[in-house]
Parts: C-alpha cells; structure tokens; sequence
C-alpha cells in the first residue's frame, strides 16, 4: 500500500481498491488505509476515513491517522461521524473524543464557513442526551481557534451574517449556563457545561461561573468553573479573584493566585494588594514569590522585587549555616511526613505522597543527611538539566512556568507543580524560554523550623521502614 500512494491521485481503479480495504477486520491494516487516503482527493475518502474512525474510536492512533488525512476539510469529516453516529446503535468511548479531537482542527483553521456549517448541524442535536456532545464539539471548535490567537467572541462576530448559525451557538451556551448552575445535576456533566462557558462571552459565562467558584460545595467542581472563569480577561474576573482569596480553602487559594499571575494586568492588581497590606507577601508560596521576581514584564518584576523584600531570605550560606544544627537533633520522622506532605507534595513523590513533577528523591540510601540538607536549602546549587523550569508564553495571552517532561517536532509537554500536565503545539507558543533554575525555588525554609527540617530529612532518609519492623537509622 505503501508503494501505491504516489499513484492514488491519478489511478481510480487503485484508489477504489485502497478504499474497499477500509472495512476490513485487521486493525493495523485499517490504520494503514486511513494515513494512505491522504494521498488521494476528492470527497470519496470521507466515507471510508468515518468508517475506520468509527471502527478504531477507541485507539489514538487511529483517531490521529484519520485526521491527518484530511487537514483541509475535518468539518465534512465531523459532519459525516455525527450522521454515522446518530444513527448508530451503540457508540464506543472513544467516539466523541474522536469528534472533540476533530472539532478542534475544525477550529483551528478558524474559517468561518466550515465552523457555520458544523453549527448548523449541531442545530438538529435537539434530545437532551445529545446536549454533551454537542457542547463537546463547540468546546473542541472554541479550544482549537483560541490556540491560534482567535477567541469564540471574535469568531461569533464574523457569523453575523448567518443569523441560524449564530442562534446554534448561543443555544448550546445558553443549555451549557443552564446546566451548570443546576445543583442537582449529573457533576461531570456541570464540569463539562463549565469548560465550554470558558469560550463564552463575558456577559453570560462570568457570573455563572464566578456562583459556582464562591458557593459551590464540591471542590473539583470549583476547580473547574475557577480555571474556565480565570480563562476570561474581564476586568470584573480579576476583582472576583481577589476579593475571593480570604473566603477560600487552600487548594481554591492556590489556584486563585496561579490565575492572578498568569496575565500581567492581573500581576499588577496582585501587587498592588500587597502594596496595600490586604494580601501579605509570606502568604505566597515560594514559587509563586518566585514568578513575580522573575516576571518578563521588567516594571513588574521591579516592582515584585521591592513589595517582597520584606519576604526575602537570608542569604544561602548563612540560612544553611543555621540549619546544620538541625542535623544534632533527635528527629522523629513520623512528624517528617507531616512536614513532607505540607511542603514538598506539590513536586516531589515518596511512596504514595505527592507527584512526580521535579527528581525523584525516594531513594535517598546513599546521601547523606547534610546532602539533602543542602538540596532543601539550596536547590539551585546543582541543576539537572532535564528538571530546570521553564516559562511559556502563548499566543493567547497565558503565561504558564513548570519542567518540559517531553518534546517533540511539533509540541511539547509542561508538567506543573501538582501533577498538572499540558501538552502545547509549537505553533501555539508566543515565547519559550529557560529560567536557569529549579522549579523548586529558594526560601523553603521559611516555613520549616529546626527540629521540622531534622524530621522531615528522617523521612526522607527512611520512609520505608516507618511502617515495618525495622529500626528507623539516620545515617550521617
């Protein structure tokens, strides 16, 4: 098949024979089929690639042969799956992230005729079952525009002309409010409503989102509704962000400050508070000081600097001077988990605390105690190369900073403190830079005591045996 590529544009009887493999019971070979119909035009491909779509859903891979075959029309191909699907008795898993996955293309060659065409056939999704997919398929349309720099607002201003469209849209935004604000419903399905009020205009999105961020009693469902709120440049988004701190628990507080950092207007706000006294400089954690000190915008990063000097360590040598008597005292790592679990779970992961975002230092048998005394207090001393943080602007105005874990021709992969994960295509990033340091930034120690720091470095060195029959030895 290989072989017949070249030949597919011009041969019919080839292209025709190509096209009958398209059913067939082999999987790989169906995957094969589907990457070979790129090399042939005309709508006749459409059918087949739908066909081993539909058949493969539940596979990546397939799902991506597929749409690499039809970079120039993937709104005809959702349009064919969502005929094929209406009418299918029983559809896989995989088959409505195969339409969110195609959506997204849609979206991303922002042309306002191909996303018109699919709203009109979301138009007749009329039964209450097919409202998620439907919201699904205008999230993935939204989501893949807004990574080429255009927003669903500037998009839904060019459909004026075509007013069925346009009520398709606000339809399924409408449906979207409606069900996230419903305390009874289904919550994946609130969480699902809040992502696509993400894109949404301000006007109807904001204070849908804002009641379930400052009232809503599941945590996850706030988290949520907090990241698509953060998502809106609104100026009433960065006063409800900032008059929220004080009411909210720590996870919702943490996240509140990451979406406070993430645009410079917002920055700005944020400093200001501090200026003012209404948000103290130590109720940063030490990542988030250090953003703000290493902030691109340079009157920002002036300004951090100075409203944190107050905030500011002692320098390196003389803060691990002090701490080296930690090291002479009794220590009890049962408590060091405690401490572990306050401090270091956001990057580091020991048996089943935290995440794997920075080096792993589960296995700490063969360092010293002073070792990991200077890894703690000095984390910049020795870098390795493949956990130094980097800062990502995209081209949509959010500025993101964590560890590329993977990279390839055309993305790469951050991984965040907590456990977050995106993957971003290059074609996505405004600018990309090295910061030269660790994630795990200096100053930890502010919040560690003496005799917290001597525990926490027990856990470290003999987590395995606090739970066994073995004797907890901290060797020096």
């Amino acid at each position: 098949m290989l072989l017949a590529e070249p030949l597919l544009a011009d041969n019919a009887a080839l292209r025709k024979r190509v096209i009958d493999l398209a059913g067939d019971r082999d999987a790989r070979l169906r995957f094969q089929v589907a990457l070979s119909l790129g090399e042939a035009p005309g709508e006749e491909i459409l059918a087949p690639l739908a066909q081993i779509a539909l058949a493969g859903a539940d596979d990546v891979w397939t799902r991506r042969a597929v749409l690499t075959s039809v970079p120039d029309r993937p709104h005809e191909l959702l349009i064919l799956l969502l005929d094929r699907l209406t009418t299918a008795k029983k559809a896989t898993a995989g088959a409505d992230e195969m339409l969110a996955e195609t959506a997204r293309l849609v979206g991303a060659r922002r042309q306002s005729e191909e996303v018109a065409s699919v709203l009109h056939r979301l138009a007749l999704l009329k039964r209450s079952h097919e409202q998620p997919r439907a919201m699904s398929i205008l999230a993935g349309m939204a989501q893949g525009m807004q990574n080429r720099g255009l927003s669903w607002p500037a998009m839904a201003s060019r459909l004026d002309k075509d007013t069925a469209a346009r009520a398709s849209a606000e339809s399924i935004f409408k449906q979207a409010a409606e069900l996230a604000r419903k305390t009874d419903a289904d919550l994946a399905q609130r969480g699902q409503a809040c992502g696509l009020l993400q894109y949404g205009g301000d006007e109807l999105a904001v204070p849908v989102l804002a009641q379930i961020v400052q009232h809503e009693t599941n945590q996850s469902l706030q988290l949520q509704a907090l990241t698509a709120l953060a998502a809106h440049a609104s100026p009433t988004v960065t006063d409800l962000l900032v008059e929220g701190l004080g009411r909210q628990t720590p996870a919702i507080r943490r996240s509140m400050l990451n979406a406070l950092l993430a645009r410079p207007e917002r920055v700005s706000r944020l400093l200001d508070e501090i200026a003012a006294g209404r948000l103290k400089a130590s109720e940063l954690d030490p990542l988030q000081a250090g953003r703000l000190r290493q902030h691109a915008d340079m009157q920002l990063r002036a300004r951090a600097v100075e409203l944190l000097a107050s905030a500011e360590p002692a320098e390196r040598a003389e803060v691990t001077k002090r701490y080296r008597a930690a090291l002479d005292l009794k220590a009890d790592p049962r408590h060091g988990r405690d401490v572990f679990q306050k401090n270091c779970t956001t990057c580091h992961r020991i048996g089943n605390l935290g995440v794997d975002v920075a080096p792993s230092i589960a296995d700490s048998r063969t360092k010293t105690q002073e070792q990991l005394l200077l890894d703690i207090l000095e984390p910049n001393r020795v870098i390795d190369n493949n956990f130094v943080s980097y800062s990502v602007a995209t081209v949509d105005g959010q500025s993101l900073v964590g560890v590329i874990s993977a990279e390839t021709a055309s993305s790469i992969t951050l991984r965040q403190p907590e456990g977050k994960v995106l993957t971003l295509a290059r074609g996505d990033i405004d600018e990309i830079h090295s910061n030269g340091i660790s994630l795990m930034p200096d100053g930890l120690e502010k919040n560690i005591s003496l005799q917290d720091m001597a525990d926490l470095i027990s856990f470290i060195k003999n987590w395995r045996y606090l739970d066994a029959s073995l004797p907890a030895r901290a060797g020096k």
